[in-house]
């Protein structure tokens, strides 16, 4: 199983999308050994089928590929949410909440950390907003249903595709205006995991914009970035993540460092927040609402087998904010 792996025979994966459409509740009860309304009621959770039988039927579903008319059963795949809730996670469930809603689909939230659960009902596909990078990983070895993740790997051959933010638009278009703001000893912080999809490419990005410019990642816990700032003379920082980091921010000022006025900080925007910190510079912001959209068509289409079939990229909201005069210290 490949990261982003083409489609090898199209032709025959086609013919099994095609097939998977002509699944029926009857074919699904001759397999079953039982009457196609007791598959009806299986497929429906209802209590007057046994768990034993509905389990059988339920899996005689999910490898037949058999989707339902109708209103569609999706499963929305979330982080495991730690004692602190991240905006990007309660931003982007918002946003699909809205659209599922609206294209009349019903919807479970299933934890990662608790996927078994799938196999206890019927779903015809499922959206991960998980950015760990082992749920698509695993996702083949648990059930055959379709995949479309947020922000995280794909793997085609296992009908597992992706709805990206275009990390590299964003780290151009930041780059870019701070060099047109003059700033030459650029930095940008380094401490979200490494397995995390949009980090590993916003680093990757901002070496490979790096030219001739000194540009830096600052790694370690806040003092030792905070020391870095201070010993190699950084005048721009960039935080790209959605969790501004208030405990960096306060680390900096009581270092001495005046911000915007002798480093500006340049965060991923979370309102309520970032706008309180008085940041010049820019404003940027995943566009939540067209991932969203983007990766409910996207499963919709994977469901029904059409073709082509291709990942998604999402431009990033970027805007400049109004310059202010900061009163001095």
């Amino acid at each position: 199983m490949k990261q982003n792996e083409p489609i090898l025979n199209p032709d025959a994966e086609e013919k099994k999308r095609r097939n998977r459409k002509k699944v029926t509740l009857r074919e699904i009860a001759r397999i079953a050994g039982c009457a196609h309304c007791t598959v009806s009621r299986a497929l429906a959770d209802k209590s007057c089928v046994t768990d034993e039988l509905r389990n059988r039927i339920l899996k005689i579903a999910r490898d037949l590929g058999y989707i339902q008319q109708g209103t569609k059963s999706l499963a929305l795949l979330t982080p495991f949410f730690p004692n602190i809730i991240c905006y990007y996670n309660t931003r982007l469930l918002a946003a699909l909440s809205r659209v599922l809603d609206r294209e009349g689909c019903s919807f479970d939230l299933i934890p990662e950390n608790h996927l078994r659960v799938l196999n206890e009902k019927h779903i015809d596909g499922a959206i991960s907003l998980c950015y760990s990078g082992e749920t698509a990983k695993k996702w083949s070895a648990l059930n055959s249903i379709p995949l479309v993740c947020i922000n995280d790997f794909a793997f085609h051959t296992d009908r597992i595709y992706s709805v990206c933010s275009d990390d590299r638009q964003a780290m151009e278009r930041i780059l870019d205006y701070l060099r047109r703001r003059g700033h030459r000893k650029i930095a940008c912080c380094d401490r979200v995991p490494q397995h995390n999809l949009n980090h590993l490419r916003r680093r990757k990005f901002f070496l490979e914009f790096a030219g001739t410019h000194s540009l830096f990642l600052c790694t370690g816990n806040t003092r030792q970035i905070t020391e870095t700032v201070l010993e190699a003379g950084i005048t721009a920082l960039i935080c790209p993540f959605e969790m501004t980091d208030l405990t960096l921010y306060a680390a900096l000022r009581n270092a001495g460092i005046r911000i915007p006025q002798d480093l500006e900080l340049i965060c991923w925007q979370v309102p309520g927040i970032t706008e309180e910190l008085q940041l010049n510079g820019l404003r940027v912001e995943q566009n939540f609402d067209r991932l969203a959209e983007e990766a409910a068509a996207l499963l919709m289409r994977l469901m029904q087998g059409g073709q082509p079939l291709r990942d998604v990229s999402v431009p990033y909201r970027i805007a400049e904010r109004p310059f202010f005069s900061p009163h001095p210290h």
